[in-house]
């Protein structure tokens, strides 16, 4: 999940950034509340949203 965040963050600026970006939160959302590894992946995807944005 980390990776396809760090991906979209480096594919911003492209049609694949924000496939990327989807794919990475559905993943995410798959992840039980509140663990390590959802924590990890929420701070990702927030960060790959900003880049996108920012974009």
């Amino acid at each position: 999940m980390e990776a396809l965040a760090v991906l979209a963050i480096e594919c911003r600026g492209t049609p694949d950034a924000e496939h990327l970006y989807q794919t990475a939160s559905n993943a995410a959302a798959q992840l039980k509340a509140g663990t390590y590894d959802s924590v990890r992946a929420l701070a990702w995807l927030n960060r790959a949203g900003r880049e996108l944005r920012s974009a």
